[in-house]
């Protein structure tokens, strides 16, 4: 979201390539909570959509992942000529090789925390609203596991430059939150657990 509202910017048609049925409940949720369906389908597009819209002048921004295998839809990487990577995790062996641009830093917390850096530095930083830095919040607490690991300056740097454009920490909270069912099961499944020997 915080790559989707910087590049709408600069760039008329800038898209997110979505499938609700492909990506993990809770970021289904985030989205479906914080945006209508009608402000969805004017964001978000399709594999076969994107595959329509793809040409020589298209730029294909990979969040979050940089190897073709982890990509929701890899056959678009095969079709995209530019290609940006924006990424906190190490380095896989099957990384996309030689990107237009690379932002790749496994030393962050997050790809939010990356990307609220890039914001930072913008001509104008109040290119995304409070719904979007909420989100991007909740990326970093879900990253982070609510600034228990792998959590620097940077980190509460970011994290205060959200909180400066609006961010609320208990809505980036409950984005997190398990629904009612999956807590049960949780605690069924804690309440069933046997300890063999200490530690295990």
């Amino acid at each position: 979201l915080g790559m989707y509202y910087l590049c709408k910017k600069y760039i008329k048609d800038v898209y997110i390539i979505w499938d609700e049925k492909l990506v993990e409940k809770k970021a289904k949720n985030a989205m479906t909570s914080v945006y209508s369906r009608m402000e969805l389908q004017d964001m978000v597009i399709s594999q076969a959509q994107a595959n329509l819209k793809a040409g020589k002048k298209t730029l294909l921004v990979l969040v979050d992942h940089h190897s073709q295998k982890l990509s929701l839809y890899p056959d678009i990487i095969d079709k995209s000529t530019s290609i940006a990577v924006i990424d906190h995790h190490r380095k896989n062996e099957d990384a996309i090789t030689s990107p237009g641009y690379s932002f790749h830093d496994p030393s962050a917390s997050s790809t939010c925390e990356i990307i609220t850096e890039i914001i930072k530095y913008a001509e104008e930083r109040n290119v995304i609203d409070v719904k979007v830095a909420t989100v991007m919040l909740s990326g970093i607490l879900l990253d982070t596991n609510y600034f228990r690991r792998q959590t620097g300056i940077r980190t509460f740097e970011a994290c205060a430059i959200l909180k400066e454009l609006g961010a609320v920490t208990e809505d980036a909270d409950n984005l997190l939150k398990d629904e009612y069912e999956e807590y049960l099961l949780k605690t069924k499944i804690m309440n069933n657990v046997e300890i063999p020997y200490y530690g295990i």
